[in-house]
């Protein structure tokens, strides 16, 4: 038999209700995941209770958990791994930070109507793409008022469709379901006022993602004007522009603005000194954007690492790996904090969803160099380490300086997953993918 499923859970406190005819209340309404889902979720069990309410059921409270998130609660508290799962308020910096979360609980206490475009997406819970083997007849729940809405889902604008960075923000906020436009280099010149007014306007974006730039350092050095135009005058206009609309503005920054010296992770509030052209085009960039748009988020990262992207630096390297006698030479002298892609895109979709604003580190915990980073994720994907040769950085004819030193400490107690964890991901999704598939039956 067809057996109709639902998780509407206002049906199981009417059976409770009508069973008992005694006060109702719902506590811990919770659900440890993305930000956007977290809403979805409180809010869909509130307009339920509303609802239920209206109706003549004696609902008297709803309750959200944890105010202040929690420690290990992932393994009830089993296992010590000080995984931190975030509640209305997020404490790892040591100071309560409010989330996205606080915002809508506040206007639903102060009874003000709560609007966010995310919310025009249902959760996962009742989008049918969270099944991996569907039923042949699945009859899937009745959509709540949520996910009632019939006009089109406000996007995010992501600008920079074919890079690594704005392909994964596409990859993911699919996953999330939050909606977003990808535009490529040929729909939106970002240092046209003509054509980011109107692209914005077409769009109507809620927030804009700028993941697009010019990121080969080496070469900056001599096409400065091309490097000065998609690093530091688009995103300045982009951010100005977003403002003046009232978009919301997200940008990208770098570990190049700093000179090295320093032989301790950078902090935010560490003074820039760029040692090469790249780093004072983002350097200009993070002067001019927080001056005039003082609520864009600007985040800071290093060596970005994306399993997804043909063209990513670590991927080439373990499809030199499968052939063992090219030998790949890197600096052992260059030290830097890895970042993940996945575990950025995410955090910063996060960060970006709480509406917070200004410059943020983000980075996966440790510092490696270059070299060792290498020679790492190839032993973890069972390959042949000895193919990558330390060097000194002098000694590859780098047309750009260096800092020796760039390693970011992370802001505002924001912590993401250790480097090892973050390759073992890598590892697994790189081999996954099908431009791996067809190159490894090549060598067979």
């Amino acid at each position: 038999a067809n057996i109709p499923f639902s998780l509407n859970v206002g049906e199981l406190l009417r059976e409770a209700w009508d069973r008992y005819q005694l006060p109702l209340a719902l506590t811990e309404v919770h659900m440890a995941c993305t930000r956007e889902e977290q809403l979805r979720w409180f809010y869909e069990t509130y307009q339920t209770c509303m609802k239920l309410k209206k109706e003549g059921v004696d609902f008297r409270a709803l309750t959200a958990w944890s105010y202040f998130g929690s420690f290990d609660w992932n393994s009830l508290l089993c296992v010590k791994n000080n995984d931190y799962e975030s509640g209305v308020f997020d404490i790892r910096s040591g100071k309560p930070r409010a989330t996205a979360l606080a915002g809508m609980i506040k206007s639903i206490n102060q009874g003000q109507p709560y609007k966010n475009n995310l919310l025009d997406v249902p959760g996962w819970w009742r989008r049918s793409d969270r099944l991996i083997y569907k039923p042949e007849n699945e009859i899937l729940c009745v959509p709540n008022s949520v996910a009632e809405n019939t006009e089109p889902a406000v996007p995010i604008l992501i600008v920079g469709a074919t890079g690594s960075l704005g392909s994964a923000f596409a990859k993911i906020c699919h996953k999330r379901g939050i909606i977003y436009y990808l535009s490529e280099r040929g729909q939106l010149d970002i240092a046209s006022d003509v054509s980011v007014r109107k692209t914005l306007e077409a769009i109507k974006p809620w927030a804009v993602i700028n993941a697009a730039g010019f990121a080969r350092i080496d070469e900056a050095e001599v096409s400065t004007e091309t490097c000065y135009r998609e690093n530091t005058t688009g995103p300045v206009l982009l951010a100005e522009i977003s403002k003046s609309m009232g978009i919301k503005f997200v940008t990208f920054s770098t570990d190049q603005v700093f000179n090295g010296e320093k032989r301790k992770p950078y902090s935010v509030n560490d003074q820039t000194h760029p040692l090469n052209f790249y780093g004072l085009s983002k350097k200009i960039a993070e002067e001019q954007i927080g001056n005039m748009n003082p609520e864009s988020l600007i985040i800071r990262s290093s060596c970005f690492f994306n399993p997804w992207h043909q063209n990513d630096r670590l991927g080439m390297i373990l499809r030199s790996g499968l052939n063992s006698d090219r030998q790949i030479f890197l600096p052992s002298d260059i030290i830097m904090s890895p970042a993940y892609i996945p575990d950025i895109v995410n955090t910063v979709l996060d960060l970006l969803i709480d509406g917070e604003s200004g410059i943020w580190h983000l980075s996966n915990q440790e510092e490696t160099t270059l070299c060792d980073f290498a020679r790492l994720a190839l032993e973890m994907a069972g390959l042949n380490e000895n193919i990558v040769s330390a060097v000194p950085s002098s000694k590859l004819d780098y047309a750009a300086l260096r800092p020796s030193y760039s390693v970011l400490e992370s802001s505002g107690g924001i912590t993401l997953p250790l480097l090892n964890h973050a390759l073992t991901n890598f590892v697994h999704e790189f081999y996954k993918e099908p431009s791996f598939q067809v190159m490894n039956q090549s060598t067979l």
